[in-house]
């Protein structure tokens, strides 16, 4: 309680309330109570009521004095009772509460309070009530419908007074809530940044961290605190740096640029890195704030780029401007050190096949696969690059020889033969037409290098594939018009312009037609009609000749559907297809063609292949054959006897015919040493039981001689030159009337009486039997 000594009041030590509320205030609400409290204690020592006679008059002058520094005070000062009933207001609390003095008497300071601040006011008296001398809570005031106004009440409790227990002040906090508002914001911001942020002192010591901080670097803040961060550090690796940072702080108090550090873990990590000085009053740095933005994914976005523009994305290889730039250098070193530089120029045999038959995915995967094979087949100090598409580059420096490129042009074509290409289960082999370009022979800068090796290229694949070749005058593009000839080409199929004649394939013995062969035929707009001997040779070097017999394959197999009469075998077609079909990437697309017609119900099928790409035939050659015969289709050859005979490999081989070079039945007439040629390679194609037939024939004396040496089978335009397919079947479908007319099987015509089975047949095919059939017989009367 109280001690009052005439018109003064002494305030009894007490001790403060175990229940006070002041360690939850807020930082504004305990600076406002601090300043609250002293205006209290002011308050307290005021006493209002009247002056007795004989009291001491520097008593009455004291108590005067404090009365008006209760009425004249800036401070909001209240006398309330246990309840919070107001019973005395000075001036400033009145125009808060916007009341006059005298009316605020008697009223609850809980009708001015808003209503979610009426338990605070509540608690806040029954901790004064509970012998509390001191407390202070933060509540808001109800000013008008839309005003509140945040306050610090603070309260002393003198006990049993007349005018009330209760002395309190309040406290406007609105201006320290809005700046704890923006300090806690700042903190806030600091706290929840992703950049770490390392505050150090005067002497470049951390003294906080942020969890940014420690997330980055992976150190904890314990670890941190004390030690010097990297900018401010004078050790031999970054004196320099840290000589840059000191200087630009005290010109300019701040400095930003790039810094690697290194993470807990032992990674180095570049980051970009922000410092700023804080100054006192006198302008000295008490404070550092080092602000770091980690920059890998931005430095791995950067290498991502620098990889994009350099380096192939799918094989990761160096792309075309890369390997340019490279082949310059070379060439610089080349020209001073008085070395050749080769480039290979590289481009995949039937890679557009293998996307049309499996699908870009497969196509993808098996270049990345090419990728990985050339690189194995160079030396460490070459340069494998792609350029588009299926082309690639081998950049070869320093080299001693000529013959040294054409070894390493060998081991990629080798590596790719041998190498199988293995994809769910499937096992595909690629092979490439390889052009050499050589510095300075044949040209004197990387473009003019590189298009001298394109050219090359196209010699190789002129070649026939899976071959190189170096560059020189014959692999000039002026020395042949295949340009002119590949867009001719390609408008043909896009124009329809080819189409499909079929030739009868005769049996020497009986004349019945046993098959037939597909000829290909070009007709050129308004102009006439291109034999395939014209355009064919042309095809195979411009490469078109796969998409050409590609498309005559599927044609065969459409034509012929149906061709089949009762009693009748179906004729066998045959159809011509170039050596590259054989070789790896194109010959899946082509055994996945025949067997869709197979399974479609197409006609019995046989291909012809020249006989000189068995002579020396690759594994993989063989293979192709023998995966064709499983199929159920028919292998021959064509040109027999025009080139060195392949013995072993035709005894290897599933070879059901032979067909005799044109040249051979042409010079059977005129030359008896062709005659003696021809019947020996009948009996030794006989001797593998191997059919022969006979291509071109075009005279009764050519024939005559074919059936003296027993050739099995002829074709040629004695009989029928290649004629449409609707022609084919009406002749077809005559042959096989005569022979039933005739009643005649398959023995031979000599069995039987002639002239019975020339009254027999009739026209047609018949005339073209009877024919023959009459000179044969004039010829031997003679």
């Amino acid at each position: 309680m109280p001690i009052i000594s005439s018109n003064v009041v002494y305030l009894r030590p007490r001790a403060w309330s175990s229940s006070t509320s002041a360690q939850t205030l807020s930082p504004a609400t305990r600076l406002g109570s601090s300043v609250a409290m002293a205006v209290a204690g002011q308050l307290a020592l005021t006493r209002w009521s009247t002056p007795e006679p004989h009291e001491d008059p520097d008593a009455l002058r004291e108590g005067s004095r404090f009365r008006d520094l209760f009425e004249r005070s800036p401070a909001c000062l209240l006398v309330m009772d246990q309840s919070a009933v107001i019973q005395r207001a000075n001036a400033t609390a009145a125009a808060l509460l916007t009341k006059a003095p005298t009316e605020l008497a008697g009223t609850s300071l809980f009708d001015r309070c808003v209503p979610s601040s009426r338990p605070t006011l509540q608690a806040h008296l029954e901790r004064l009530a509970a012998d509390g001398a001191f407390d202070s809570c933060e509540i808001d005031l109800a000013l008008g419908a839309d005003i509140q106004l945040p306050m610090c009440l603070v309260t002393l409790n003198l006990g049993d007074t007349p005018e009330g227990p209760l002395r309190s002040a309040l406290f406007d906090v609105s201006g320290l809530r809005e700046l704890e508002s923006g300090l806690a914001l700042a903190a806030s911001v600091v706290e929840h940044t992703s950049q770490g942020v390392i505050v150090t002192d005067a002497d470049h010591r951390a003294i906080a961290v942020n969890p940014a901080f420690t997330t980055i670097s992976g150190y904890a803040a314990s670890e941190v605190l004390g030690t010097v961060p990297t900018v401010f550090r004078t050790d031999a690796a970054n004196v320099r740096l840290t000589r840059q940072v000191i200087q630009a702080l005290h010109n300019q108090g701040h400095w930003q640029g790039e810094v690697w550090s290194r993470r807990k873990g032992g990674d180095a990590y570049l980051e970009w890195v922000s410092v700023n000085e804080i100054r006192d009053d006198e302008g000295m740095p008490i404070r550092y704030v080092c602000i770091g933005s980690d920059m890998t994914s931005q430095e791995d976005a950067r290498r991502e780029l620098m990889r994009l523009a350099h380096y192939d994305d799918l094989t990761n290889l160096p792309n075309r401007p890369n390997l340019l730039a490279q082949l310059n250098r070379a060439l610089v070193e080349g020209k001073h050190e008085k070395y050749l530089v080769g480039v290979l120029f590289l481009d995949l045999d039937g890679f557009k096949d293998v996307n049309d038959s499996f699908g870009h995915q497969i196509g993808d995967r098996l270049l990345r696969f090419v990728a990985e094979q050339l690189k194995s087949a160079v030396r460490a100090t070459d340069l494998v690059a792609r350029l588009s598409g299926d082309e690639f580059a081998i950049l070869i420096p320093a080299l001693k020889s000529e013959q040294l490129a054409g070894q390493i042009a060998d081991k990629v074509l080798h590596q790719l033969s041998q190498t199988a290409f293995r994809d769910n289960g499937r096992e595909l082999y690629v092979g490439a037409s390889i052009g050499i370009a050589l510095f300075p022979k044949d040209a004197a800068n990387a473009e003019e290098l590189l298009r001298c090796a394109d050219q090359a290229m196209y010699a190789a694949k002129s070649a026939g594939g899976i071959t190189y070749r170096f560059h020189g005058k014959s692999t000039d593009v002026g020395t042949w018009d295949g340009n002119r000839i590949e867009s001719q080409l390609r408008r043909a199929l896009e124009r329809q312009e080819l189409g499909l004649h079929y030739q009868p394939r005769v049996s020497m013995r009986n004349f019945r037609i046993r098959g037939c062969e597909a000829v290909l035929y070009w007709e050129r707009g308004d102009l006439d009609q291109v034999a395939p001997e014209a355009f064919i040779p042309a095809a195979e070097k411009s490469g078109l000749i796969v998409p050409l017999e590609h498309w005559a394959l599927q044609s065969v197999a459409t034509q012929t559907r149906g061709w089949t009469l009762p009693n009748r075998p179906p004729p066998r077609i045959s159809l011509h297809l170039s050596s590259v079909h054989l070789q790896p990437g194109h010959v899946e697309r082509l055994l996945q063609q025949l067997a869709a017609s197979i399974s479609a119900g197409g006609n019995p099928f046989e291909v012809l292949i020249d006989t000189a790409a068995i002579s020396d035939a690759k594994d993989w050659t063989i293979t192709a054959l023998n995966r064709i015969h499983g199929l159920g289709i028919r292998i021959a050859l064509d040109r027999f006897g025009a080139g060195p005979t392949p013995l072993r490999q035709i005894q290897s081989l599933p070879v059901s015919r032979v067909r005799l070079d044109p040249t051979l039945v042409r010079d059977l007439e005129t030359d008896p040493e062709v005659a003696g040629f021809v019947g020996a390679m009948i009996a030794l194609a006989h001797s593998f039981r191997i059919k022969v037939v006979a291509g071109g024939v075009v005279t009764h004396a050519q024939l005559q001689s074919l059936r003296a040496h027993r050739c099995d089978e002829a074709q040629g335009a004695l009989f029928s030159p290649p004629i449409p397919p609707d022609q084919f079947v009406a002749l077809f479908k005559q042959a096989s009337q005569c022979e039933h007319d005739a009643g005649y099987t398959d023995r031979t015509v000599s069995e039987r009486r002639t002239p019975g089975l020339i009254h027999t047949l009739s026209s047609g095919w018949s005339r073209v039997v009877a024919g023959i059939l009459g000179a044969d017989r004039n010829e031997k009367k003679q």
